[in-house]
């Protein structure tokens, strides 16, 4: 059954990356005022001076994934023209119309895939929640400590939302290429068949020894006597 879901999400990552991110953002809102949180027990333990520090380190690990997702949607958009232009060949190329629709088919899901992925990386524009900034959190945290441990747990989660967000990117920037791979084939395949046949219909293929002159000649109009 574990399989069975993996297998679901290679196949469609924005979906569960979809429901995955409301939870943890979920999660995130309800670890800032949960006591009972595993994670926060454990942290709590933890010194104020650690606790500071690793907050400063998920404040700069958000920032450094989020220009790691900007920096993949050049390479997606780079993508996406590369798809279309490779499908736009394949599809000109072929004149079966049985072929045109299953090679279309492919190409189409293939760009559907690699837009999806597009999408996904342009929502690192989109600003998520930080935790643990502001003047709110240094007044609270002169009253008591938990406030960081909480903001600790609390950006720790938002911060796996964006390795998810990367993550179903990829994913589906994968699936692009795959796709188009059976696209190719069919394309290939067409190809060689074609060839194929204007090879049979050459006289010079069928009789080797006739000559070009000849193949002219036999192709010349013949003119009735009078």
């Amino acid at each position: 059954m574990k399989i069975f879901w993996l297998l679901l999400e290679e196949l469609f990552p924005f979906v569960f990356y979809y429901f995955r991110a409301r939870k943890k953002l979920a999660e995130a809102k309800i670890s800032g005022r949960e006591k009972n949180d595993s994670l926060y027990i454990q942290y709590k333990t933890l010194s104020s001076e650690e606790l500071e520090t690793r907050l400063k380190e998920e404040h700069e690990r958000g920032k450094n994934i989020d220009e790691k997702t900007i920096k993949f949607s050049v390479t997606i958009s780079i993508a996406v023209t590369i798809l279309g232009s490779a499908g736009s060949v394949i599809l000109k190329s072929l004149s079966e119309p049985n072929l045109v629709f299953y090679a279309s088919t492919f190409v189409a899901a293939s760009v559907i895939y690699t837009i999806s992925g597009g999408l996904l990386a342009l929502s690192a524009l989109k600003t998520l929640p930080t935790y643990g900034f502001g003047t709110l959190f240094l007044l609270k945290k002169k009253e008591s400590n938990e406030v960081v441990v909480s903001s600790l747990v609390s950006q720790e989660k938002v911060n796996i939302v964006r390795q998810l967000r990367n993550e179903s990117a990829y994913q589906c920037l994968r699936n692009g290429f795959l796709l188009l791979l059976p696209a190719l084939l069919i394309y290939s395949i067409a190809s060689v068949s074609s060839h194929g046949d204007l090879k049979k219909k050459d006289p010079l293929v069928e009789n080797p020894k006739t000559t070009i002159v000849e193949k002219c000649v036999n192709k010349q109009p013949k003119t009735s006597g009078k």
